[in-house]
């Protein structure tokens, strides 16, 4: 070697009891709808901010036991690549977006999901600010996006599942 020491980046994990913490005490539907977003699918901020109202999919069925099981899926797709990958929802999250909608959206005509206050698409650096802004209202340690994505990888591989099946849905 020269004489340069290569570091060691270490993946700092998310408390349970913070991440919690942190979807319990978001009370502006936005925010919660998009980080929980984050927490249920890995996505990236970017991949995030450009999805569309319709790059979602709601999905009931009802069970033999005569329960209704709601489900979801969403689409990201990049145009620069003409890549995409879908990813999945929990009921949890479907319903906390469809709260968001409605309440808060209505019928606004605007293809974006998460907008501001002016009707804009969000960008990057408003969701970490929000993100930073709950983890201070909260009183817990700050919480990054990429952190969501790691914790996310990080609950597959601990749950079973296979790096190849983590590579496709970590895009």
């Amino acid at each position: 070697m020269n004489g340069t020491k290569r570091s060691i980046r270490r993946i700092k994990l998310i408390n349970s009891d913070h991440l919690k913490k942190l979807v319990e005490g978001i009370s502006d539907r936005r925010d919660k709808a998009l980080v929980m977003l984050m927490i249920d699918t890995g996505l990236r901020v970017r991949e995030v901010i450009q999805l569309d109202k319709d790059s979602i999919t709601y999905e009931s069925r009802v069970l033999p036991d005569g329960s209704v099981r709601t489900a979801g899926t969403g689409r990201w797709f990049c145009n620069k690549s003409h890549q995409g990958r879908t990813f999945y929802l929990s009921a949890r999250t479907l319903a906390a977006l469809a709260d968001y909608l409605k309440e808060d959206r209505g019928d606004d005509g605007l293809p974006a999901l998460f907008v501001n206050k002016y009707g804009a698409r969000l960008i990057s650096s408003a969701v970490l600010r929000m993100m930073y802004r709950w983890c201070a209202l909260i009183g817990i340690e700050r919480i990054t996006p990429h952190q969501l994505r790691n914790n996310f990888a990080f609950g597959i591989l601990k749950g079973g599942g296979s790096l190849t099946t983590l590579m496709q849905l970590m895009g």
